[in-house]
C-alpha cells in the first residue's frame, strides 16, 4: 500500500473510503469519539459518522482508491488523480457504501461475517464485506432506504416497484379475494424481500389503499422501501363478492389463507412476514393470530384499533362504532372483539396512538389493548413476548398502563413511517 501525507483537494472522495456507522454527530463536529480502529468523517458526504480507519492493517483500501492518507485515515485516489474523481463506471449520485473492516480479498469467494454483506459489482466496494443495514445500523442521508434484500443501503429515487395480481380462496365462505402484491422490480429475478399484509380499517377495500396520498401509508411508496406489500379485498368488500363479515371468523379464515399465499410468491421471504392493521382492522388481525398461531407472522402492528363491541357496536354512552348488532348477542360478539383475541397472539405487538384517536372519545382502548396483550411477567394479561406503544424514543417496551397514567402518545398529525417499523420489529431476536 503506498503512503502520502494530506492532501485537502481529495477529501471530497471520502465518501468513497469506507462504510460508515452509527457514533458522530450529523454536524461534522464529531464530538463523540469513534471506536477504536475508525476515524470520523468531517466531509459533507458523510459528516459526523465513523469510518474505517485505513491505518490499520486489517482495513485495506480498495483498488480505486489505493492509497491511505496517514493524516486522516482514509483511503484516497493514487497520488496526482483528479479530486473530484470517481472510479470508472460509477455513479457519483448513487454510490453504495463504502467498504467495512476486516474485509479482504474477493468476499463472493470468502464469505463474509455474520453481521455484513458482501458488497457485488458494479459498486464502488464490490468484493468486500459491509455492514448489513437490515442489523439497525442507520443509513447515511444521501442513502436513505435500507434493501431489505440485499442489506445494502440505497437511494430511494432508484426503487422501483411492480405488482401480482391475484385471487386466494377463502375456505370460510368460498369466495374468491381480490388480492395484490406490490414488490421492489427486481423480485420476480432472485430477490426476497419481507413482505407486510396490510388490513384496512372499517368495512374498507385493501384496493382503495392504492390511491392513498399519504407515502407512509401508499402501499408502492412503501415497497420502494423493500418490502413486498400485500392488499385484499375481503367478502363483500371492492372487488370481491360475498357477504359482509366485519371481520369475524369467516374474514378472519380468508385472511389466514392470503398469508398462507403470501409465504409461497417467489420474491418473498417467507421467514420474514408481518401483519398491519388499521383501526378496525385489527379485528380481522388479531383474531387470525390468535386462531391460527403457526402462521409465519414476525409482529403485529396495530394502528388505533378499537377494543370491543363498546368501541365498534354503539354499545355504551359514547355511541361510537359502524356495526348495529344486538349488543347482548355474546356469540356473535365473541368473533368480533379484539381484546379478547389479542390476549392469545404470540408474536411482537406494536400499537400506534395519537393523542387524539381517529374514532374513539378517547385513548382508553389502547391502554386496554396493551394491557390485554402484554405479558403476564410483567403485569399484563397477555402472551406476546415483546409489546409497546408508538416509537422507542416515547416508550419502552412490556409496559402496562393505567388511565392516570399512560403512555406517550403520539402527537396528533404527526407522521410515523411505519416502514421504519417494521424493519425494526424484523431485526429484533
Amino acid at each position: 500500500m503506498s503512503v502520502t501525507r494530506t492532501n485537502p483537494a481529495l477529501a471530497l472522495v471520502t465518501l468513497l473510503a469506507a462504510w460508515s456507522t452509527p457514533g458522530c454527530s450529523d454536524t461534522g463536529s464529531c464530538p463523540v469519539e469513534c471506536p477504536e480502529g475508525e476515524v470520523c468523517c468531517e466531509v459533507a458526504e458523510c459528516a459526523g459518522q465513523c469510518i474505517n480507519d485505513c491505518r490499520h492493517t486489517t482495513s485495506p483500501c480498495p483498488a480505486g482508491m489505493p492509497t491511505c492518507n496517514l493524516d486522516t485515515g482514509r483511503c484516497m485516489p493514487p497520488v496526482g488523480s483528479d479530486a473530484g474523481s470517481v472510479p470508472p463506471g460509477q455513479d457519483a449520485g448513487s454510490l453504495p457504501p463504502g467498504p467495512d473492516a476486516g474485509s479482504g480479498g474477493d468476499c463472493a469467494v470468502l464469505g463474509c461475517p455474520i453481521d455484513k454483506v458482501c458488497c457485488a459489482a458494479p459498486n464502488a466496494c464490490a468484493g468486500r464485506c459491509i455492514v448489513d443495514c437490515r442489523l439497525g445500523a442507520a443509513c447515511p442521508a444521501q442513502l436513505p432506504v435500507c434493501d431489505q434484500a440485499t442489506g445494502v443501503c440505497v437511494s430511494q429515487t432508484t426503487a422501483g416497484v411492480r405488482s401480482q395480481q391475484f385471487t386466494v380462496r377463502n375456505p370460510g365462505s368460498d369466495v374468491d379475494w381480490w388480492v395484490k402484491a406490490i414488490y421492489p422490480n427486481d423480485g420476480p429475478h432472485g430477490g426476497r424481500y419481507p413482505a407486510v399484509v396490510s388490513v384496512p380499517g372499517g368495512v374498507g377495500a385493501g384496493s382503495a389503499m392504492e390511491s392513498v396520498p399519504d407515502s407512509n401509508r401508499n402501499p408502492a411508496e412503501q415497497a420502494k422501501r423493500g418490502f413486498v406489500v400485500v392488499i385484499f379485498d375481503a367478502d363483500g368488500r371492492g372487488n370481491t363478492q360475498g357477504v359482509e363479515d366485519q371481520g369475524g371468523h369467516v374474514h378472519q379464515d380468508g385472511l389466514k389463507a392470503v398469508i398462507e399465499a403470501v409465504a409461497a410468491l417467489p420474491y418473498v421471504d417467507a421467514s420474514r412476514i408481518g401483519l398491519n392493521t388499521s383501526s378496525f382492522g385489527i379485528t380481522m388481525g388479531s383474531g387470525v393470530l390468535a386462531r391460527y398461531p403457526t402462521l409465519p407472522v414476525r409482529f403485529l402492528v396495530d394502528y388505533e384499533g378499537p377494543a370491543n363491541r363498546k368501541d365498534t357496536g354503539r354499545c355504551d354512552e359514547f355511541g361510537t362504532g359502524h356495526i348495529t348488532h344486538d349488543c347482548a348477542d355474546d356469540l356473535w360478539w365473541s368473533e368480533r372483539e379484539a381484546e379478547s383475541f389479542i390476549k392469545r397472539v404470540q408474536v411482537p405487538y406494536l400499537r400506534i396512538q395519537n393523542t387524539t384517536d381517529h374514532a374513539q372519545p378517547d385513548n382508553t382502548h389502547c391502554i386496554l389493548m396493551i394491557n390485554s396483550a402484554t405479558a403476564a411477567q410483567y403485569g399484563g394479561g397477555g402472551v406476546a413476548p415483546w409489546t409497546r406503544v408508538n416509537l422507542a424514543t416515547m416508550n419502552q417496551p412490556n409496559r402496562t398502563y393505567a388511565t392516570a397514567a399512560p403512555p406517550a402518545y403520539n402527537p396528533t398529525g404527526a407522521s410515523i413511517d411505519l416502514t421504519a417499523l417494521w424493519s425494526e420489529l424484523l431485526a429484533a431476536p
